[in-house]
């Protein structure tokens, strides 16, 4: 198929959402031969003031990707779409969020123009391949698909380099070594009743452990018992002993704002958080590249992102927090651009003709006898 008039359609799907985006095949082409990362957020240096740039993360640095440019691809992205629960080890509908998420970002755009989808996935291990061309299908789509780990997309969102680390914390929280499109090392993601240290999910039960326990006559404490809708301990107790992790994690936001107001529980727990997530990223050595910053705790201005950036700052550590996942899957297809043209050695000039060229030495010599 021609390239001109191309589309691409990226596609980030967790557990508690899918996003799709619909790209010209241009816009996206022209970024990636610029060695641009799609929307990652450069963060305000060490000592500046958080917040003076829209979406700065205080302490970030982005030094990892020499010459690199960062921010949206203008003119790219022509289309949105949302949808439910896309991770398919936890969500059987999974494949039909997928398909309604990119219906949603095709939106009135002709189908067969698309050329290319890329998924970058939670739970890549229950992924059906078939349940996606089929949903492609239905669509109308005809071009490629491919499927990567939602770590990769992660750490794409943040650097262009080939190697290094993604730290992501969302719902649950897992670091990654990622290498040439690969994760070949993992720590945590196990899970919020074994694992998920430092998540949002792991926060907002941390916070009303601590209230459970304390009970303390705090606004941060009425807030969580005012989400719990509870008014006394036991109320709060039969709130919280039902398993339901997505309410813990809705929990983190508060925590979070409280944080930001001086609450000394809720900044308590933040730094908690924050270790948590460092112990983690830890268990995966010394990171060979940057360190990518990501997952819905990590890539708003959130305190446990303030507190992981002063800690990775102070560690000399570069690190970036991860634009859009759905816009590097769909870079992610894209052929790698070629490289750049070496300088050639000019062609040596050729002598004049001499004037009476020797005879050559293969052919006999005529002397005239």
């Amino acid at each position: 198929m021609t390239c001109v008039n191309a589309l691409i359609v990226g596609v980030d799907a967790g557990g508690t959402g899918t996003r799709a985006v619909l790209a010209t095949m241009d816009g996206l082409a022209d970024r990636a031969v610029n060695g641009s990362v799609p929307g990652a957020v450069p963060g305000a240096v060490p000592g500046a003031v958080p917040g003076a740039v829209p979406g700065a993360v205080p302490g970030a640095v982005i030094g990892a990707v020499p010459g690199a440019v960062i921010g949206a691809v203008p003119g790219a992205v022509i289309g949105r779409g949302r949808a439910g629960p896309g991770n398919p080890l936890r969500h059987p509908n999974a494949p039909a969020e997928f398909e309604q998420a990119i219906r949603a970002a095709l939106d009135g755009h002709d189908p067969t123009r698309v050329v290319a989808v890329g998924l970058g996935v939670a739970g890549i291990t229950g992924l059906r391949h078939a349940d996606y061309t089929n949903a492609l299908a239905r669509l109308g789509i005809t071009g490629s698909f491919s499927a990567y780990a939602d770590a990769v997309t992660a750490f794409a969102a943040g650097t262009s380099a080939d190697c290094g680390v993604v730290l992501i914390a969302g719902t649950g929280a897992i670091a990654a070594r990622v290498r040439d499109q690969q994760v070949t090392q993992t720590a945590d993601g196990l899970g919020w009743l074994l694992g998920d240290r430092g998540s949002g999910v792991w926060l907002g039960l941390a916070a009303v452990r601590r209230i459970a326990r304390t009970w303390p006559r705090t606004p941060f404490a009425a807030a969580v018992t005012r989400h719990a809708d509870a008014r006394t301990v036991d109320e709060l107790l039969a709130w919280g002993n039902r398993p339901s992790p997505d309410q813990y994690a809705a929990l983190a936001p508060i925590v979070c704002d409280h944080a930001g107001q001086g609450d000394a529980d809720a900044l308590s727990l933040v730094d908690e958080a924050a270790t948590e997530l460092l112990r983690t990223l830890d268990e995966l050595g010394q990171p060979a590249g940057p360190v990518v910053l990501a997952g819905g705790l990590l890539t708003g201005r959130t305190a446990v992102t303030a507190a992981l950036t002063r800690a990775l700052t102070e560690r000399g550590v570069p690190h970036s927090v991860a634009g859009d996942p759905a816009l590097s899957a769909a870079l992610l297809t894209l052929p790698p651009p070629p490289p750049p043209s070496s300088p050639t050695t000019p062609r040596p000039v050729d002598p004049p003709p001499h004037p009476h060229p020797p005879p050559s030495p293969s052919l006999p010599v005529d002397h005239g006898v």
